[in-house]
């Protein structure tokens, strides 16, 4: 449910060639997923020392933004192409205690997340945890203009697929992407 495993997605990354690379691209696509799968695959690819090329081809939310964050990486991004940033997420049972718990973990995961966008902006702290409060949605214009991104390209005609039930999630997402990801007919 939350996405391609770290394993899975290091055990492909391995099986290509990508840990021995002078270079390589990394294509993104994806909702997102879990906090520590992604830091992990953010943390092995930033060991690297390959010349890396990030393309974002639809949209970059949640943990994908990080990981399109990587740094020395360049990032491509088309005008109609997305990234969102937001808080930390989660879930508990149990008693006060392990509520509180849960919530100081997801603050400390947003420390991170606010680290690695920092480093990769040069924003300020503050004006990057605004942003995830609103759960902040860019286009790849803005993404450029607010240094997420490197390189702004044409837009893309293209028809993807999404879990559109995943989509759902999110509180924000602007209407013109509400509207690329509806579907347009019956399907399989």
């Amino acid at each position: 449910y939350w996405g391609v495993s770290a394993k899975a997605f290091l055990d492909d990354a391995k099986a290509k060639g990508v840990f021995d690379a002078k270079a390589f691209n990394l294509r993104i696509h994806s909702p997102g997923g879990d906090v520590m799968d992604g830091l992990a695959i953010y943390n092995t690819l930033s060991r690297l020392s390959a010349q890396v090329d990030i393309y974002i081809d639809g949209i970059a939310a949640s943990m994908a933004s990080v990981i399109a964050c990587l740094p020395n990486a360049t990032v491509h991004m088309p005008e109609n192409a997305w990234m969102m940033i937001h808080k930390p997420w989660g879930g508990a049972c149990g008693n006060a205690d392990d509520m509180r718990d849960t919530a100081d973990w997801l603050d400390r995961n947003e420390a991170m997340l606010l680290s690695i966008y920092e480093k990769k902006t040069g924003k300020s702290r503050d004006e990057l945890a605004a942003m995830l409060t609103e759960e902040t949605w860019l286009d790849g214009t803005q993404a450029v203009e607010m240094g997420f991104a490197n390189v702004l390209e044409a837009p893309l005609q293209a028809a993807a697929a999404i879990n559109h039930n995943r989509m759902k999630e999110f509180a924000n997402m602007p209407q013109a992407l509400t509207t690329l990801l509806a579907p347009r007919g019956p399907a399989a």
